[in-house]
């Protein structure tokens, strides 16, 4: 009888687990529409766009985890929001904040949107584009743009490396200690990506003759270790970029003299 109770015991708490693991999505519509959108053709833009949407706005969504954190990355919000923007009828989903959070069990994120719908989203698409070759913060019309990548040595991943993808194309490998500058001819609308045990992604918008600066890092856990791509802020990027490969040219020369 005891080991019935217990066996039984057993699989209420695992149900209770398996509830409380997956991610919460909030959503708030000011302005829903009556029509739904469907999914495929919603639009999903970076943290990096600047185009113009206060007009279209709807409403706002919240991807966030829960205590264990089971199943979401950044795909998983983007398919909760699109799913969620379709219902209420939105055709356009910005991305405004993407957070890492830590738990005892795996490392997830925390993803913010905005919700909008556009009439014509053909047109909106051609305006961003031009919007974006317009931009007067941008180095120069080259055709190119350039990716600086780095990572800070850090005594618990120091052993771990993991592949950067843009999209389907492979662009370096990250390694403790490490940056990298990436020359890319592909600009718009873009989802740089890499995977260890769990895939982690990252939307990003890029225009003719800028760069950007990705930090990468690996969050460890109980249940998993996940890659982490974050786009930083151009002056912080900048600084701590130039320091790493500063200190990595610094223990390069010091090898070779002793040598």
């Amino acid at each position: 009888m005891i080991l019935k109770t217990s066996r039984f015991s057993l699989i209420i708490l695992a149900g209770i687990l398996l509830y409380s693991c997956h991610p919460v999505v909030m959503s708030s519509f000011s302005s829903p529409r009556d029509k739904r959108v469907p999914v495929g053709e919603i639009l999903v833009i970076g943290l990096n766009h600047t185009a113009d949407l206060s007009l279209s706005k709807i409403g706002d969504i919240e991807f966030k985890s829960s205590e264990t954190n089971i199943g979401c990355s950044y795909e998983d919000a983007v398919h909760q929001f699109k799913r969620v923007a379709a219902r209420n009828g939105g055709n356009v989903i910005k991305i405004t904040n993407i957070e890492e959070l830590n738990s005892f069990f795996e490392a997830c994120l925390s993803v913010k949107a905005e919700i909008y719908y556009v009439q014509d989203l053909a047109a909106f698409k051609a305006s961003s584009h031009s919007s974006d070759r317009k931009s007067g913060d941008r180095e120069t019309e080259t055709g190119e743009a350039y990716l600086y990548f780095y990572r800070s040595p850090i005594a618990m991943d120091d052993m771990m490396e993991f592949d950067i993808y843009l999209d389907k194309e492979f662009l370096c490998t990250s390694k403790p200690n490490w940056g990298k500058k990436v020359v890319v001819t592909q600009t718009g609308q873009h989802v740089l990506w890499t995977k260890t045990e769990n895939r982690s992604s990252m939307p990003i918008t890029i225009r003719d003759g800028e760069s950007y600066y990705i930090s990468c890092s690996i969050v460890m856990s109980l249940r998993n270790t996940r890659p982490v791509l974050k786009l930083e802020d151009k002056s912080v990027g900048e600084s701590a970029y130039t320091k790493i490969v500063g200190l990595i040219l610094t223990y390069v020369g010091k090898t070779s003299a002793a040598l």
